[in-house]
């Protein structure tokens, strides 16, 4: 029987990992996540801090924010959030492992049907979608308490860029990445 294409690739995913769950699980959920995440932000980014390409500003929609392009103190400020927050999604992956052993998946090497991966995703987006708008107007008007004291710092980025997603209190980082099924 001939191996599909995307099997093939996975294998070799599995294989750079060491046929090891806890690596792939771990390590290659935060590899992909900082490389699309930085990536694609950054990129982003370099318009916010520059103003250029001039061509691209037309895209903007936030054209009432006066803050452009973002000065370097602020860049380095979202920086080291960044880089803060992006540490707390390791502990939390480490947690997803173990509870994952639970889970029904046996194996790392098999891929699922296109057909049960995109019922997957589909439900995922849905599943996200609602528990990221329900905690956050949770910690806005149920949990004053959280609101002052961590979800507060969300709010004190003012310029709309790519990267300032992750601009919170650690807290609500490690929070975000554990309510999300």
């Amino acid at each position: 029987m001939k191996t599909l294409w995307a099997q093939t690739q996975w294998n070799k995913v599995v294989e750079f990992f060491g046929n090891d769950r806890f690596n792939l699980i771990v390590w290659g959920t935060f590899l992909v996540s900082i490389c699309f995440y930085c990536g694609f932000g950054l990129l982003f980014t370099y318009v916010d801090l520059t103003g250029k390409p001039k061509f691209m500003w037309k895209y903007k929609i936030q054209d009432n924010v006066k803050s452009y392009p973002i000065s370097k103190e602020q860049f380095v400020d979202l920086l080291k959030i960044l880089f803060i927050n992006q540490s707390v999604i390791i502990p939390c992956l480490m947690i997803a492992y173990y509870v994952d052993k639970w889970g029904p998946v046996t194996t790392i090497h098999a891929l699922p049907t296109i057909s049960t991966a995109m019922t997957h995703i589909f439900f995922y987006m849905i599943a996200i979608e609602i528990t990221f708008y329900y905690a956050h107007r949770m910690l806005h008007y149920i949990y004053h308490f959280f609101y002052k004291r961590i979800h507060k710092k969300h709010h004190t980025w003012i310029p709309p860029i790519a990267i300032a997603a992750t601009y919170c209190h650690p807290i609500e980082q490690s929070f975000r990445i554990s309510y999300q099924p």
